[in-house]
């Protein structure tokens, strides 16, 4: 228990020194051992604090009163909601916590409390995942501030809730929309629960956010490699011509898994373990022809991975390294992701639904191109 008054529950994080610090809030009736078996899903490299409501309630806790569906006690809550900044504020007093923000997950009561102290007090918050919550718009409460513009915001709702129907979420969503939070909104067939699919979803999202936590406060700290290039990767060689061959060769090895083969002279050849053969040439052009970077030439190259999970593996590998999505497109037939090497050159990493293990759905090969899921993407891939 910190000074707050708030009982708590702890799993501490396997990195040494500051480590990124997840909050857990539970829902009415329940207390702060409701939680803790989602952290077992979770990353052992964050910190878990799971939070105990002040109020009691039966045999477990609440948050607040409640007046009415979608509407608290006014009293109660704020109080519920100072309690919870002052534990915040102490946490980061008491524990090294890694960027000075904390990140929150809460269900029902807690996804509220969670959504609330984003709004209200978004210095203390990195990020937060709100699953089956809402917020008391109707009422004018919480005032936000213009800082929570550009937080990063996981929703889940039950299209089935009886509890707090989908309908709130909804309303929530297009809230935080106006405020510009860059929300992933996600709806699922279920009541008013966790599914599996969606954990597996807030555990893709959340590894997104412990990777740009780790890079933001550790700027020069080097990432986990990850899984090298797979070996069933088609490409087809191609010769690149680059600037700087050495940049461009540690690019390819560290955001794609590439393997050097051979580097010689104005050449390096990449390629992957367990495979003789070069996949790309790099060319270095030489350093009297070096025209302006607007006039160089750019070329495109597809990577082809042979099951859905390579990809995933892939863009954790990107993800990883701080690379930038130009776009994800899933096309129906395939999904694709695509990003530029240091020399501007597109790079599509791609796998196909008619794969020998792929899934192909009639109804999609209908579907107009649209932009992809990186998460649900992300909840195949297996972290390490």
């Amino acid at each position: 228990m910190v000074r707050s008054g708030l009982e708590m529950a702890l799993r501490e994080s396997t990195m040494t020194g500051s480590a990124p610090t997840l909050l857990l809030l539970h829902g009415r009736g329940a207390d702060e051992n409701d939680l803790l078996p989602l952290g077992e899903a979770l990353d052992d490299r964050w910190r878990i604090i799971s939070v105990r409501a002040p109020r009691r309630l039966g045999s477990g806790y609440q948050w607040y009163e409640i007046r009415e569906l979608g509407s608290p006690e006014e009293a109660s809550y704020l109080a519920a909601l100072g309690q919870l900044r002052r534990f915040v504020e102490q946490v980061l007093a008491m524990y090294p916590v890694l960027g000075q923000q904390v990140h929150l997950l809460g269900f029902s009561q807690g996804a509220m409390m969670a959504g609330s102290l984003l709004l209200t007090a978004p210095h203390l918050v990195a990020s937060a995942v709100l699953l089956s919550g809402y917020l008391p718009i109707a009422k004018g409460l919480p005032q936000p501030t213009e800082e929570v513009a550009g937080k990063p915001v996981f929703w889940g709702h039950g299209t089935a809730d009886s509890v707090l129907p989908v309908a709130l979420g909804r309303q929530a969503r297009d809230f935080l929309l106006g405020l510009q939070v860059h929300i992933s909104y996600h709806e699922y067939p279920m009541e008013h629960q966790i599914s599996a699919v969606e954990m597996q979803q807030v555990t893709a999202w959340l590894q997104i956010e412990l990777q740009r936590t780790l890079r933001e406060a550790e700027p020069h700290r080097e990432p986990d490699e990850g899984p090298p290039l797979h070996p069933a990767v088609i490409i087809g060689r191609v010769t690149l011509p680059v600037t700087n061959l050495q940049q461009s060769v540690d690019w390819y090895q560290k955001t794609l898994g590439f393997k050097l083969k051979e580097l010689s002279g104005e050449f390096a050849y990449l390629g992957t373990i367990g495979n003789p053969d070069y996949l790309i040439r790099l060319s270095i052009i030489s350093s009297t022809h070096v025209p302006p970077a607007e006039n160089r030439p750019s070329y495109q190259i597809a990577l082809r991975y042979p099951a859905r999970q390579e990809l995933a593996r892939a863009l954790q590998r990107l993800l990883r390294h701080g690379a930038s999505l130009e776009q994800a497109i899933d096309y129906g037939t395939s999904e694709a992701l695509y990003i530029r090497d240091p020399d501007g050159h597109l790079l599509e990493l791609y796998w196909n639904r008619n794969e020998p293990h792929g899934a192909l759905d009639f109804k999609q090969l209908a579907q107009a191109p649209h932009p992809l899921d990186t998460v649900a993407l992300l909840a195949v891939a297996e972290y390490s």
